[in-house]
């Protein structure tokens, strides 16, 4: 998988493009230990990291750490937060929290340690893409724009300048 992911890191690279490991919860980079040997077996120069901070909480990982780790290799770097009970069900039976519909919440409303993640971002210099994502999720009853609206504020909390 490796020398494939640097494959396409070269080509990528050579049309001006950057290519991104993104790990996610049940895949060879679940794990602190897996998501490790992924990025070792891949060449920094061709491969950078996607650092979802909601799939590194589910999969065990300390996503402030791995920012801190692997900072030379952020590409951008993909903030959601997960549910307690998600969270929770990921640590006893993870083929389980695999299957469930909705694993995924709002900034500030799950498990994922917002705070530490920024002052690593901060620590990093950071000046890469943000991304905000929300999948797998229970729609609020405002639907999207309140889910929208909710991360909007939690942003502004963490100390994100939002127009």
């Amino acid at each position: 998988m490796g020398a494939k992911m640097n494959e396409l890191g070269k080509m990528a690279k050579d049309s001006g493009l950057t290519v991104g490991y993104h790990p996610h919860f049940k895949t060879a980079g679940e794990t602190r230990e897996g998501l490790g040997r992924v990025l070792d077996a891949t060449d920094p120069q061709c491969v950078g990291l996607i650092a979802d901070v909601a799939h590194l909480t589910l999969g065990g990982s300390d996503p402030a750490e791995v920012i801190r780790t692997y900072q030379q290799r952020l590409v951008p770097v993909h903030l959601k937060d997960v549910r307690r009970d998600a969270y929770d069900l990921a640590r006893q039976n993870p083929d389980a929290a695999g299957r469930l519909k909705t694993r995924f919440c709002e900034i500030g409303r799950g498990v994922v340690d917002f705070p530490a993640i920024m002052t690593s971002l901060r620590e990093a210099r950071f000046q890469g893409w943000v991304i905000v994502g929300l999948d797998a999720y229970a729609l609020p009853p405002g639907e999207p724009a309140e889910s929208a609206r909710i991360n909007k504020d939690a942003l502004r909390a963490l100390g994100f300048k939002i127009g």
